[in-house]
């Protein structure tokens, strides 16, 4: 979308809405906010040491139907994903996207897997994707897309296998976006295109009010910890 079509859509939106021209002073106020966003109310559950935000974030990340399981280093993925996918019964075939730190790991050394990088195609993949944040007070994980990390990675494979280093967990929410916003501004590029946050396996209750797990995205969420 060009800038001149953005600027009608948003002047078709102002004047559906019988709003005239932003005054000067709001205009102002705005872009204070957003130059410079405050967090609102923080629970306190999330405001504890690093190593009890770690232990909360596996304590809600369970409690919404993710698996979490710790390793010491990078090194031990590969292994701990064909265990996991032994131990469902799964097929071995896996997908991971183009991040270096993925592509580097020992694959080779895991002979009943079949592995390829990109995005996923085939039905019955598991896909292993990196994360940007992991939130302690929802157990939720907050993953942006980029040439790297295609989006549908996140969604179109039955498991989902996210790699989290200790040093991504965060407290609350607020503190997840501003340690993006730190990161971008530091990089000095714009915000990501997509920003998923995903908590635990695609789940509804829309249908007669009985939980289905795996209705619009994956079934399984698995969390390999590092550190």
């Amino acid at each position: 979308m060009t800038g001149d079509s953005r600027t009608r859509i948003l002047e078709t939106i102002a004047r559906s809405l019988g709003r005239g021209p932003l005054p000067p002073e709001k205009a102002i106020e705005l872009d204070r906010r957003l130059t410079v966003p405050r967090p609102n109310t923080v629970p306190a559950r999330a405001q504890i040491p690093h190593a009890e935000q770690v232990d909360l974030f596996v304590e809600k990340a369970k409690a919404s139907l993710a698996t979490v399981e710790r390793l010491a280093n990078n090194q031990n993925i590969p292994a701990a994903v064909a265990g996991y996918l032994k131990a469902e019964r799964l097929l071995s075939k896996v997908t991971h996207g183009l991040a270096p730190e993925l592509a580097a790991l020992p694959w080779s050394g895991q002979s009943d897997l079949q592995v390829k990088a990109g995005q996923v195609r085939d039905e019955g993949e598991a896909v292993v994707t990196g994360v940007f944040a992991a939130i302690a007070e929802t157990g939720t994980l907050m993953i942006t897309s980029g040439p790297e990390a295609p989006t549908g990675n996140v969604f179109l494979a039955e498991t989902h296998i996210a790699v989290v280093h200790v040093d991504q967990v965060v407290g609350p929410i607020e503190d997840a976006w501003t340690k993006l916003r730190t990161a971008q501004a530091s990089a000095a590029t714009d915000l990501p295109r997509t920003v998923n946050l995903v908590t635990g396996p695609s789940r509804t209750g829309d249908i007669e009010a009985v939980m289905y797990v795996g209705a619009h995205g994956p079934r399984l969420l698995h969390i390999l910890l590092i550190g």
